[in-house]
């Protein structure tokens, strides 16, 4: 083999691999898509299991339901109208607290709802906590019009704080 036979065989096999690696990164590039993808569709099933054992729990319990309005898109527009971004973490907690209140006449967040949530979601009971506060600060912070008509001027409105648990009652109150 010449010198310039073994060039062009070095060089083909250079451009093998740049392509080989090439390859293997777009699969792992496409492997990490996919991932991304099943795990929200984990997260969408955990929660609609959630709401089949909500909806056997109501019909065990001869519930009625009347809570009509309360629906994910509506509490989603609501807290959209409140100035929640969809990126705030705590919006998923609220909207899945809402939805397990609905038909609660005493709210028991530490006792009932955060271990609820925190089974449900797979996460831990300071998250939604923390979760659901933080995006009670957004909230708080942007007064929309909205926020005036449900939760009105009241002492806590003035101290610029709302409690997770009244937040949740006040939004429910306003849904029905």
């Amino acid at each position: 083999m010449t010198k310039q036979e073994m060039k062009n065989q070095k060089t083909q096999n250079n451009a093998v691999e740049r392509i080989q690696d090439s390859q293997e990164r777009l699969n792992r590039e496409r492997i990490l898509k996919l991932e991304g993808e099943v795990k929200l569709l984990k997260q969408e099933l955990l929660r609609l299991r959630a709401d089949v054992a909500r909806l056997q729990k109501g019909k065990a319990h001869n519930v009625v339901q009347d809570n009509e309005n309360i629906t994910r898109e509506n509490i989603n527009n609501l807290l959209t109208e409140l100035g929640l971004s969809y990126s705030a973490v705590g919006r998923e907690y609220i909207c899945e607290a809402i939805m397990y209140c609905k038909d609660k006449k005493d709210i028991m967040l530490c006792h009932d709802i955060y271990p609820s949530l925190a089974k449900t979601l797979k996460t831990t009971q300071s998250g939604i906590e923390k979760g659901i506060r933080m995006a009670i600060i957004d909230i708080v912070a942007n007064k929309t019009e909205k926020f005036n008509e449900i939760f009105g001027i009241t002492d806590t409105s003035r101290r610029g704080k709302l409690t997770n648990k009244e937040l949740i009652k006040g939004l429910i109150n306003y849904l029905k």
